[in-house]
């Protein structure tokens, strides 16, 4: 008799490509989180998921050491950020100040 027991579901495993041209972006912090929260929450136990950094380096002749060293800088301190918050309190600030630039960029006012 066949087993009727179904397969278990792969653990997701995103992928964070930032281009080491300049500094880590605020959009590319924001995918990097998105991305970390869903390999670590959406499937299983938290350690299930997995994000893979790629530097996105199709164009050789504007990359620098620099920017992929702030890059890496800039991770390193959304997670210092995250352990010193805790996560929550550091989620809340992200989305208020997302609030605050599509105010800003609407020009409509805070409510």
């Amino acid at each position: 008799m066949p087993d009727s027991t179904p397969a278990a579901s792969p653990s997701p495993r995103v992928r964070f490509a930032p281009s080491p041209t300049g500094f880590l972006q605020v959009g590319s912090a924001r995918t990097f989180i998105f991305n970390w929260l869903f390999a670590r929450h959406n499937h299983g136990t938290p350690d299930d998921g997995t994000i893979v950094l790629r530097l996105d380096d199709t164009d050789v002749e504007p990359n620098t050491c620099a920017s992929v060293q702030s890059i890496f800088e800039g991770l390193r301190s959304l997670f210092e950020a995250m352990a010193v918050l805790g996560r929550e309190t550091f989620l809340n600030r992200i989305r208020q100040a997302e609030a605050s630039l599509e105010s800003l960029v609407s020009s409509q006012p805070l409510a």
